[in-house]
């Protein structure tokens, strides 16, 4: 049983590691929808729902320049003076692919209705597996960290779908 089990683990990377070569011109297509909630000690929750579609072009075999949108709708607890509050901005990043593996950095800069803007850094890796030559899922790691007044550290660990055409 443990020699088949490796057999078929073998194949399902051999496979996806097969589809993993991109070359100049090569278009991507990605982001993330998420829906999320959190409190503090049973308190009443504050509901994030985030968008932020990713769209890039290979530049040179395996590189890939990305741009990319966010909106972030937050609502707040009846508690609380405010009931909600939106967040846009855009993302300007990098990402290089070695077989099926990737890393990546981006730039992203937001906005708060309020004016209030924010920025941050992010590093990136991650592997995609490839259901077609088109089409992979897309599991990796975020770190981001913001710049000039926001201190904050993020990490995120993700899985998405990834198409390339």
């Amino acid at each position: 049983m443990r020699k088949v089990i490796l057999v078929a683990v073998f194949l399902c990377l051999t496979i996806g590691v097969s589809f993993g070569q991109f070359s100049t011109g090569t278009n991507t297509v990605s982001g993330t929808i998420s829906y999320s909630t959190y409190s503090d000690d049973g308190e009443d929750g504050v509901s994030i729902l985030l968008i932020a579609p990713t769209g890039g072009r290979f530049v040179t075999n395996n590189l890939a320049i990305l741009l990319g949108l966010q909106y972030m709708k937050f609502t707040y607890p009846s508690s609380w003076d405010q009931a909600s509050a939106t967040q846009t901005g855009y993302l300007v990043g990098a990402k290089y692919f070695v077989n099926n593996i990737y890393g990546g950095a981006s730039f992203v800069s937001s906005t708060w209705e309020d004016d209030d803007a924010n920025t941050a850094a992010i590093v990136e890796a991650g592997y995609l597996y490839g259901f077609n030559e088109h089409v992979f899922l897309d599991a990796g790691i975020d770190y981001e960290k913001g710049l000039g007044d926001d201190k904050s550290v993020v990490i995120v660990f993700g899985l998405g779908i990834s198409a390339f055409f």
